[in-house]
């Protein structure tokens, strides 16, 4: 996909073709949509369906489904006046925004549903495999050997900006990347239904019946810089999978 639209950062007065737009319009910084990103995406959709009536009132249904994708990053389209430095590359669309883009679907999930009906009454399960995602935090830290302005270094990574960030180790022996790795999970959902006409029917279930949560956006090793360090500023991060945990509910659903 060519031309993807992105939001890039702050750009403030140091950068040379922006500031007199910045004086002109009293104001400190700008960030602007752009159609700026070129990526590549593949994988495969895989979806199987089984259906059978067990006596004359009763029937089961059962469907697997299935994806494996990958999303790369093929060019970034810094306007030229703008990639003049590697701040201003990171402020465009910095290491943390595209560790984001890639991570908005993760690279393998999967789900089965089974439901078995009786007359108006129908119960049902759900499991889905929600695959490995990483994403980053913003970044409190350098690299003492890195070179001035570039990846990792001093102004760079240690800004809390999200530009190839970094933070120090809880014992104090370095310095490692701000990355948040969340396994791949199964949630659990079951419910019940009744058919109240035909027209209506009422649903009751619990999603997430395990409570299952993704992983900490924690650094091992680092959590005194790292915790609450997430795109949500709490433990957990903004993926697919989501962070609420379980939830019951009750519901009717009317058809027309």
């Amino acid at each position: 996909m060519k031309h993807r639209v992105v939001i890039t950062g702050d750009f403030g007065p140091s950068v040379s073709a922006i500031a007199p737009y910045l004086t002109q319009y009293n104001v400190s910084s700008v960030n602007f949509f752009a159609n700026a990103v070129n990526t590549t995406n593949t994988g495969v959709d895989v979806v199987l369906d089984y259906s059978k009536r067990l006596g004359r009132n009763s029937r089961f249904k059962a469907t697997l489904a299935g994806n494996i994708q990958n999303c790369n990053i093929d060019k970034i389209n810094i306007p030229s006046v703008l990639n003049t430095s590697y701040a201003n590359e990171q402020a465009f669309f910095s290491t943390r925004e595209q560790y984001f883009l890639k991570a908005s679907a993760p690279r393998a999930k999967g789900t089965l549903s089974l439901e078995y009906s009786l007359q108006k009454f129908a119960v049902g399960t759900h499991f889905t495999y929600f695959g490995k995602v990483v994403t980053q935090g913003f970044g409190y830290a350098s690299l003492p050997n890195a070179t001035p302005g570039g990846p990792g270094s001093a102004g760079i990574s240690d800004q809390g900006l999200g530009w190839d960030p970094y933070v120090e180790l809880d014992n104090g022996e370095g310095a490692v990347p701000e990355n948040f790795v969340h396994h791949g999970k199964i949630t659990s959902d079951v419910y019940v239904s009744y058919k109240v006409s035909k027209n209506m029917v009422w649903y009751a279930g619990v999603d997430n019946l395990f409570n299952v949560h993704p992983n900490l956006s924690i650094v091992p090793g680092a959590r005194l810089e790292s915790a609450y360090d997430s795109e949500s500023g709490g433990p957990f991060d903004s993926i697919q999978m989501g962070f609420d945990g379980l939830r019951v509910y009750s519901k009717f659903v009317f058809n027309f």
